[in-house]
């Protein structure tokens, strides 16, 4: 093995004999220079293992001497500096150009001789990391191939294409989108194999993946999963007609016959396809789903494709038709916000209302929210949905506040895509230069689970809304996984106790434990808190017997068009301004 190389760049000669006599006996081999210029000539032709600088002056020839190096990025190790005790300047100068080893003289045998020993194994010690580097990547480089792609067809195999499942997954799931899985296997392959041999199966095999390949486009990921079974990942899928024409296309492809080293082989293919999210949340059930259907178009005659369900289809097809009408249904102003009600606990008055929006669509007549909020969800088009109610509620609320008419505190439901695009701040800042209207009779309701993924993604868009006097409210509460450390570091104002609790207060003991638990709680934390989904006497008792401070629900009113609800707040307003009810 070569002894590592010193070079000692030193002007003063006894100072070089020092050195060398301290070194020799190290089994180093020695090179030496009498000046900067031939010393760094020696640098860059040697490449020592470590280099010794004799700074007895350092000026600016030599620190221009050094720049020309073209030094790492990272601070070199391998040159030790000997200065003088007082010589600073030399030590900063030094410290500008990366270099951090130093040796003040005067220095004796051990310092000089642990320092170079020191510097020669951690340069060693880099070198061997170096080409352990090299050679790992060029092993990792084979295995990658091995395992992740088929050796016959180079495509990617089974364990990438669950992988890259896993991502679309994620990734639809945040982006609210949508893709396909179609499941390939071909009919009777084992014959061709039986018949043929196996060197023409494979060779048919590859030939038939030159054919679907030629289909795809940028982003489609075709899969040998195993044998003559395929699968094939869509992404972007915005209608179910195109998914079918696709699959008509592909299976065109086994059409004509395929020549294989002088035999004519003809083969036919079976789809099985399934859609995220409609036939399932993950990868396994996707997978399974699109094999399910395989063997439904295998049971059908085969040379054929088959969705997941035919109630799968009519739900991907009715649900993309509602994502178009809503698109029509914003242009056409199509929607309406309906005025739910709140009672007070004390005065048994109005205090309050929810916004609700309604499609009053033109041929299907009202349609509730749950019927095409989720949709929305989906899609971008939530957020439109969302900036017109809020458009609507505050011109309704300057409305009121111009014909003097009772102003009452208005909730409004936000999505979490709105927190997490972080579009709510800057439109309601939009829309209070536009509306000259009391900011506190806005309240904006969030679900635990935006405000959880809000916290996650530091969106401090709260503390801002809140410093703007408009109202924070957690709705649905106690169906998610808030805990008390979100409750009491985030500006919440109200908690609504979800409808599901709401039902079993009276008859069941854990739902009213809950509800007990709940209003207590909040009290504490100086909140309010109201109950929503109120439908009977009872119910209304029990939460007002334990301290909820407002209800909301059918007992007292469905939600109401705006002139409806203008006559039920009229109501309210006697000689002494108020009127109480049960």
């Amino acid at each position: 093995m070569q002894a590592p190389s010193i070079l000692v760049i030193d002007d003063d000669i006894s100072s070089r004999f020092s050195i060398e006599a301290t070194l020799k006996s190290l089994d180093y081999e020695l090179h030496f220079a009498n000046n900067y210029e031939e010393g760094w000539a020696h640098y860059l032709a040697l490449a020592p293992c470590v280099a010794i600088l004799n700074l007895s002056h350092f000026d600016d020839p030599e620190r221009d001497m050094l720049k020309r190096l073209d030094l790492p990025i990272e601070r070199p190790n391998n040159i030790i500096v000997l200065v003088e005790n007082n010589s600073e300047h030399a030590m900063e100068a030094c410290y500008e150009l990366g270099i951090n080893c130093f040796l003040k003289k005067p220095y004796n045998v051990y310092e000089i001789c642990g320092v170079v020993e020191r510097s020669v194994a951690l340069k060693q010690l880099q070198n061997q990391i170096s080409i352990d580097k090299i050679d790992l990547e060029r092993t990792r480089k084979k295995l990658v191939a091995g395992t992740t792609h088929d050796a016959l067809t180079q495509l990617y195999n089974r364990r990438l294409m669950n992988d890259h499942i896993e991502i679309l997954v994620s990734k639809s799931h945040c982006n609210d989108t949508r893709f396909a899985l179609f499941y390939f296997n071909l009919d009777d392959f084992k014959k061709v194999n039986d018949t043929c041999g196996y060197e023409v199966g494979d060779q048919v095999l590859v030939l038939i993946v030159k054919r679907l390949s030629a289909l795809l486009r940028v982003g489609d990921l075709l899969a040998r999963m195993e044998g003559d079974e395929f699968i094939l990942a869509i992404e972007g899928v915005s209608n179910l007609d195109a998914l079918a024409l696709l699959a008509r296309e592909l299976l065109n492809t086994f059409s004509s016959e395929f020549k294989v080293l002088d035999q004519v082989v003809y083969i036919t293919s079976s789809i099985g396809i399934s859609v995220y999210p409609y036939s399932g949340n993950s990868r396994a059930e996707l997978i399974k789903n699109a094999h399910s259907a395989l063997y439904k178009a295998k049971s059908a005659g085969r040379n054929c494709f088959r969705f997941h369900s035919n109630k799968m289809k009519l739900k991907v097809k009715c649900q993309i038709e509602i994502e178009q009408e809503l698109v029509r249904a914003l242009a056409n102003d199509e929607f309406c916000i309906y005025y739910q009600p709140k009672i007070h606990r004390k005065t048994r008055t109005l205090c309050g209302t929810e916004a609700l929006i309604r499609w009053c669509h033109p041929t299907k007549g009202l349609i509730a929210p749950n019927d095409f909020i989720p949709i929305a969800e989906k899609s971008d088009l939530i957020i439109e949905i969302g900036r017109w109610v809020r458009y609507e509620v505050c011109s309704q609320l300057a409305c009121w506040q111009r014909e003097k008419f009772p102003l009452f505190p208005v909730s409004v439901n936000v999505s979490g895509k709105e927190f997490m695009r972080m579009e709510v701040l800057q439109n309601l800042i939009d829309l209070f230069l536009e509306f000259d209207i009391d900011q506190r009779l806005l309240e904006l309701e969030i679900t635990e689970g935006t405000l959880i993924d809000s916290v996650k993604n530091d969106n401090m868009d709260y503390e801002i809304i809140r410093g703007m006097d408009v109202r924070m409210a957690i709705d649905d509460f106690g169906t998610g996984y808030c805990s008390l450390t979100y409750l009491k570091k985030f500006p919440i104002n109200t908690l609504k106790i979800d409808k599901s609790f709401v039902d079993g207060v009276v008859n069941n003991e854990a739902d009213a434990s809950i509800a007990k638990t709940i209003i207590a709680m909040a009290h504490s934390l100086n909140m309010t808190v109201v109950a929503e989904g109120i439908e009977n006497e009872k119910q209304k008792d029990f939460l007002f017997d334990n301290g909820c401070d407002q209800v909301q629900g059918y007992y007292y009113s469905r939600p109401l068009p705006v002139e409806d609800f203008e006559r039920y707040a009229r109501s309210f307003i006697g000689k002494d301004k108020t009127r109480s009810i049960p």
